[in-house]
C-alpha cells in the first residue's frame, strides 16, 4: 500500500534545504501511540524520519486503514483521520502556515509533495471503488497481488 516512490526526506536533507528543516520540530512516538486524533487542534504538516504510521478512520467500533505511512512520506493533521504508531517512530512537525510559505520559497519541492499526496488521494479512491463496485473475494485479491508487485519492486536481490 505504498503511496509513492518519492522519499521527500532524501529531498529536505540536501544542502539547499536547509533552512525549510529548520522549520521542522523532531518528534518521537511510541509504538501504539496516536500520533494525531481529528479532534486536535494542531494544524501541521509532518514528514515521517523513522519508523510506521498507520493512516485511519474510526467510526464507532470499526476502523478502517487508508494507508500506512514509510519514512519521507509527508501527511497533514487537518483531516477526520487517525494517525497511529505502528512501531516507534520519529516525525518532523511544522505547523501549516510555515511549511506553506517555505513552499513559496522552495516551489521546486511542490511537484514532490503533489506526488506524494496524489498517491494518498490515489489509494483513497481505489479503496472507496473497491468497497463500492467488488465483492470481498475480488477485493482480497487484487490486495495481494498489489502487496506482491510491491514487494517485487523492494526487492534487495533485484540489484
Amino acid at each position: 500500500m505504498k503511496i509513492s516512490a518519492i522519499n521527500l526526506l532524501e529531498e529536505l536533507n540536501k544542502p539547499d534545504y536547509q533552512d525549510l528543516m529548520a522549520s521542522f520540530t523532531r518528534r518521537s512516538h511510541a509504538k501504539g501511540s496516536m500520533v494525531y486524533t481529528p479532534m486536535a487542534e494542531e494544524d501541521n504538516v509532518f514528514v515521517l524520519a523513522q519508523g510506521r504510521l498507520r493512516i485511519f478512520l474510526s467510526y464507532e467500533d470499526k476502523e478502517f486503514t487508508l494507508t500506512i505511512l514509510e519514512p519521507g512520506q509527508v501527511y497533514t493533521t487537518h483531516t477526520r483521520a487517525f494517525v497511529e504508531a505502528m512501531e516507534d517512530c520519529v516525525v518532523l512537525v511544522t505547523d501549516t502556515m510555515s511549511f506553506h510559505k517555505s513552499l513559496a520559497e522552495h516551489p521546486e519541492l511542490t511537484g514532490a509533495m503533489i506526488n506524494v499526496l496524489g498517491g494518498l488521494l490515489k489509494n483513497s479512491f481505489s479503496i472507496i471503488s473497491g468497497l463500492v463496485f467488488k465483492d470481498v473475494n475480488r477485493r482480497l485479491v487484487e490486495h495481494l497481488l498489489a502487496e506482491a508487485r510491491d514487494c517485487a519492486k523492494t526487492d534487495p536481490a533485484d540489484g
